[in-house]
């Protein structure tokens, strides 16, 4: 069955969770995000990367969602950074990685159990694995924000954080709850957070 046709077949339920439908999930997600899955079955389940967003997996016009596959923007406006400095941070990153983090970048965060709130979605970018992310930085704009008293031009912050980010060591970034990591992929799923411990059973014996 085509995923197409798994979409169309889970939405007209009435927010079916039975093992059929979650192993026809994983099966979705161990064929598509495949780096990912191992990624955090090396970890056993016991960290994941979440989004938040303002569709809550518990509202009521999207209540049958169980996954939901996205196209990643390539362009993404800031909502609070001013776009001076928005733009400032895509030339220094595309300088240093290759590509425009904010404009490019899909952001998630490791998240516990303890973590998750009624806009929490489990995140599965497709393919491979890449991304960029800094120690103790958990929003680049809180970090502009708090950290800048007087006004500080886009170029000078931009260079003044740049030297803290990396493309590596992923690992690290699982160590500690709250990093904030961008990743570069064409297309991600986003799975209802409901679905996490049948999902990770099935997923973790397979």
């Amino acid at each position: 069955m085509r995923f197409t046709e798994y979409l169309n077949e889970f939405n007209s339920m009435v927010y079916d969770t039975s093992q059929e439908v979650v192993e026809q999930l994983a099966k979705i997600l161990k064929t598509e995000c495949g780096p990912m899955i191992s990624f955090i079955r090396k970890h056993n389940f016991e960290k994941y990367f979440c989004r938040w967003t303002s569709d809550s997996p518990l509202s009521s016009d999207i209540s049958n969602e169980l996954i939901i596959k996205k196209t990643t923007r390539t362009n993404r406006q800031p909502k609070d950074t001013p776009l001076k400095i928005h733009k400032a941070l895509d030339i220094v990153f595309k300088r240093r990685f290759g590509w425009k983090v904010r404009s490019e970048g899909v952001f998630a965060l490791p998240t516990t159990p303890d973590g998750f709130n009624d806009k929490s979605w489990l995140f599965f970018p497709v393919g491979k694995l890449d991304y960029v992310w800094a120690h103790g930085i958990a929003d680049l704009y809180l970090t502009w924000r708090d950290s800048y008293d007087a006004p500080i031009s886009g170029s000078d912050f931009a260079n003044s954080i740049i030297d803290k980010y990396t493309n590596k060591d992923l690992d690290k970034a699982f160590q500690s709850v709250g990093y904030e990591v961008s990743f570069r992929c064409k297309e991600y799923y986003l799975v209802n957070y409901n679905l996490r411990d049948k999902l990770f059973a099935v997923l973790g014996a397979s």
